[in-house]
């Protein structure tokens, strides 16, 4: 990696820390370019040779993130033998927990939240209606329900003051599944006996 590379690298670095400094305190409407580069310890010029202003780099680091995850699920979370995607989309959460925690959080982006509640969605509607052919459960109410499990114990993982490790996370969210799925199929059975 050549010199100006390796700078160029070091000042998103320095601009991404001070970003999510910044956000603990600072709603993002409120995040500005001197604050950010003040803060970074990097020249406005330098911060406008990289980004046209503020949402230009937040929308670059958002759609890094939406990339990466993109490219590596293609299809279902939850349906792949050995669960691969969903360790991965938690591990990747875990190695960018810090972007992901303030980009959620109450000073975050709304459409970043919205868009990743819609991505996770998307990788989970893959085989829905072949598991539920026994619950006669409308998609969308299945749908949301699995969505909403996971962006929930996400969401409780970004408060906790020591976070739990990603292999922790991936067994609550394989947990809490197997427990919803139990208590259908629990319920189904008992609503069979009161029909004998």
């Amino acid at each position: 990696m050549s010199s100006y590379e390796t700078k160029k690298e070091n000042t998103k670095s320095y601009l991404l820390e001070a970003l999510v400094d910044l956000l603990k305190e600072t709603p993002l409407s409120q995040l500005t370019v001197s604050a950010l580069t003040r803060k970074a310890g990097v020249s406005r010029g330098t911060f406008y040779l990289h980004y046209l202003d503020i949402n230009d780099f937040i929308k670059t680091i958002e759609e890094n993130l939406f990339l990466v995850i993109e490219e590596n699920l293609q299809d279902d979370l939850f349906y792949d033998s050995g669960l691969s995607k969903l360790r991965y989309l938690i591990a990747y959460v875990e190695k960018n927990y810090a972007i992901f925690q303030i980009l959620i959080g109450k000073n975050g982006d709304k459409n970043f939240e919205q868009r990743l509640i819609d991505l996770i969605k998307q990788f989970i509607v893959g085989n829905i209606d072949k598991n539920n052919q026994h619950f006669n459960i409308p998609k969308d109410y299945i749908l949301d329900l699995l969505t909403m499990s996971v962006v929930s114990i996400i969401y409780t993982w970004f408060d906790e003051e020591t976070p739990r490790t990603s292999q922790e996370i991936i067994d609550i969210i394989i947990k809490t599944r197997f427990f919803i799925t139990s208590r259908i199929n629990r319920r189904k059975s008992q609503c069979l006996m009161l029909l004998i």
